[in-house]
């Protein structure tokens, strides 16, 4: 299973892993963040698209895999 940081590596915004890590984000919480949630956090517009894209499709695949 990934870390945080690995994830956010694999999305190419590795550069964002202290500020989840900081708020003790894990990958089991991920599908549960709103755009808002990253918005609190302090993240750029853009990086918050590209995570709720990517966390889109961490839903997606977890549906798949059901």
């Amino acid at each position: 299973m990934l870390s945080i940081r690995e994830w956010l590596a694999k999305i190419d915004l590795a550069e964002y892993a202290e500020i989840f890590e900081a708020e003790k984000i894990r990958l089991r919480t991920l599908p549960h963040l709103t755009s808002e949630d990253l918005k609190e956090m302090d993240l750029p517009i853009g990086p918050r698209r590209e995570i709720i894209v990517a966390i889109s499709e961490l839903r997606e695949a977890d549906i798949e895999a059901r």
